[in-house]
């Protein structure tokens, strides 16, 4: 992601540490714009270090095996292009060792952007709400303050299925179809299912603006789930990216996140991204984060003066209509 005209040609770093069945694993690679720089995995059983794949493009013989632990070694060499992941070719040939790796990612890392899929999201909580985790997803419904007080599958006479919510009034509880809730009303629901599922699975949930049509006590609400041991037995992770600062800290002032759990972004002069750790910028033990990141002390602030972009849209309108003066 760096503009920098020399970062055309360098590799793109990506590495993993998870475990399964209590072994920790490392597994990364580099991509170049070509072909696969680097690829390499270890294991770490009883914490001592396993080299499985030490993969170099730059070298005569790209791919070492170090202790032989990897089997049909020649034919995943053969069969893996010079651009693709050698663990590609192994979850796709069901390779014994290396596809349960592989079936890893695609079972744990969960991608949710709020511009896409949301309505095969909403299709799938709806499936849920006839499973085992209705209740709790009728609960996470009623809890979040939108007046909802309970949720039904309604058969379609002619066409699919469609979901209710049943709404408080003054008058008694009203059904609402679907198709007439708000954005913010969908989004949250379409968030439920996944997110119920990746707590029950131990899996990691990968956010793109978390706060997208959600209030921030709604997406304050989402990090506890993950905090706390009770609603998260099984160790779930949720990795999100937000412009809301408030997400720091607590209603009562209190600390959400702590400093090491959140990383920063910030451009350079020259378009550049630079991603770093919120610890980098030695912030205090007592410190308000959402005050002192406001104020930009820890950099990752838009570099913009009070009034900036209407003093500029202004200036904007007023050289249009000295080109369309001179026009005429």
């Amino acid at each position: 992601m760096l503009l920098r005209f020399r970062a055309a040609n360098e590799p793109t770093f990506f590495e993993a540490d998870l475990a399964i069945d209590g072994v920790r694993w490392t597994y990364g690679f580099e991509l170049g714009s070509r072909r696969v720089e680097a690829e390499w995995l270890h294991s770490y059983p009883r914490g001592h270090r396993q080299v499985w794949l030490d993969r170099d493009a730059s070298r005569d013989e790209v791919y070492e095996w170090p202790g032989g632990r990897v089997k049909d070694r020649a034919q995943l060499k053969r069969r893996t292009r010079p651009n693709a992941l050698l663990l590609s070719t192994a979850g796709t040939d069901n390779h014994p060792q290396l596809s349960p790796l592989f079936h890893w990612f695609g079972r744990n890392l969960w991608l949710i952007n709020p511009e896409d899929e949301r309505t095969q999201r909403e299709a799938f909580t709806m499936r849920e709400l006839s499973g085992s985790r209705a209740r709790r997803i009728r609960e996470l419904l009623r809890v979040a303050d939108l007046g909802i007080t309970g949720a039904e599958v309604v058969p379609g006479t002619k066409g699919p299925a469609r979901v209710q919510l049943t709404h408080r009034s003054a008058g008694g509880e009203v059904a609402f179809d679907w198709r007439d809730e708000s954005f913010g009303t969908r989004s949250w629901f379409a968030l439920l299912g996944p997110l119920v599922l990746a707590l029950d699975e131990g899996a990691v949930l990968l956010v793109d603006e978390l706060d997208s049509s959600l209030h921030p006590r709604f997406a304050a609400e989402v990090v506890r789930l993950f905090h706390d041991p009770g609603s998260n037995p099984k160790g779930a992770q949720l990795v999100f990216t937000t412009h809301d600062a408030s997400v720091l800290v607590t209603p009562s002032g209190g600390r959400l996140l702590e400093p090491g759990q959140v990383w920063l972004t910030e451009k350079d002069q020259d378009g550049a991204t630079e991603l770093y750790p919120l610890t980098a910028a030695l912030p205090g033990e007592e410190e308000d984060l959402m005050r002192s990141y406001l104020s930009g002390a820890f950099g990752a602030v838009p570099s913009l003066m009070e009034g900036q972009i209407a003093r500029r849209l202004l200036a904007a309108n007023q050289k249009e209509r000295e080109y369309e003066a001179e026009g005429s």
